[in-house]
């Protein structure tokens, strides 16, 4: 027999009930008047002067240029005899560069000559884009200015390899390419003037006898012999293409080369493409070359030399 069930298990249970939420402990009051803002005053700053009696003179004057000591400055007791030269080195340095000099003959030294080499600068920064460097050189007796010219070509620097011409030379199939090559090299030797590694007053000639000395100075290993090795026969190979393209004979015969040089595959047109570039360089700008190397002894009047980039002013 079933029992009836409870009603009071059905009901779902009762919700706790909230208390009352707590009322503030105060309120905010209002002021007892209305808030009032600063008043405006229709009176300005007051003026101010300086006194009566100061002057503004001083706005007018122009400041000389700070002194700085230059080394090659020389002490107090040689100046008389290298102002003299460096006066005249001066004027064939404006000459040059047309440029007026600012008179400072009235200043004692040094402050004369440090004031002209800082109007000159002055002056050649405002009229070249590519200022030269202005030097006060003092070589024994004479002193004089030495004024070194730059300039960025906007160039890369490139290597021109040797070493695979020596063995091109060596190799019956290409000896035809190491014949036109050798015109080619003998065109940048003599005419273009690319300077060769081997030529002891060249960069490369200088670099090569630095790191053979780095080497030298390392502690013995096979990676120290193997370097020396790589060295030597450097230099094999550089005095045997340099005999090469020395010679006239292989730059008088570039153009007979470039005649009857036959293609063979696309190597041989490579060869072919960059000694016709060279050869028609050298026919555009050989008469150039010539009379540029003709003038060079007459370009600058007997007080200045020519060393590099450097123009010295005697």
């Amino acid at each position: 027999m079933q029992k009836k069930n409870d009603s009071r298990h059905n009901k779902p249970a009762a919700a706790e009930k909230t208390k009352t939420a707590a009322r503030p402990a105060g309120k905010f009051h209002g002021l007892d008047a209305q808030t009032q803002r600063r008043g405006g005053n229709s009176e300005r700053q007051s003026k101010i002067s300086p006194c009566r009696n100061a002057s503004d003179n001083f706005l007018r004057i122009s400041f000389l240029p700070k002194l700085e000591q230059c080394k090659t400055v020389q002490p107090r007791r040689e100046h008389k005899r290298m102002q003299p030269q460096f006066y005249k080195s001066l004027s064939h340095l404006t000459a040059h560069y047309g440029i007026t000099p600012m008179q400072t003959d009235c200043f004692e030294y040094p402050y004369n000559l440090a004031l002209s080499l800082w109007d000159a600068e002055r002056m050649l920064k405002k009229q070249y884009a590519d200022c030269p460097e202005i030097s006060l050189i003092q070589d024994g007796a004479e002193t004089y200015l030495e004024s070194e010219e730059t300039c960025d070509t906007g160039t890369t620097l490139y290597y021109i390899p040797v070493e695979p011409l020596y063995w091109m030379s060596h190799d019956a199939w290409y000896k035809r390419n190491a014949k036109l090559l050798l015109s080619l090299f003998s065109y940048l030797y003599h005419i273009a003037e690319v300077p060769y590694y081997r030529q002891q007053d060249s960069y490369l000639y200088w670099m090569y006898e630095m790191h053979r000395e780095w080497t030298e100075q390392d502690d013995e290993g096979e990676q120290r012999e193997r370097f020396l090795h790589e060295f030597d026969r450097a230099e094999i190979i550089g005095d045997f293409i340099e005999k090469k393209i020395y010679n006239p004979i292989s730059l008088r015969l570039f153009g007979q080369r470039l005649r009857s040089f036959k293609c063979r595959d696309a190597f041989d047109w490579e060869c072919l493409s960059v000694a016709q570039k060279a050869h028609r360089l050298s026919n555009l700008f050989l008469p150039f070359i010539c009379q540029k190397q003709s003038a060079a002894q007459h370009l600058f009047n007997p007080t200045a030399s020519d060393t590099g980039n450097c123009l010295r002013w005697l």
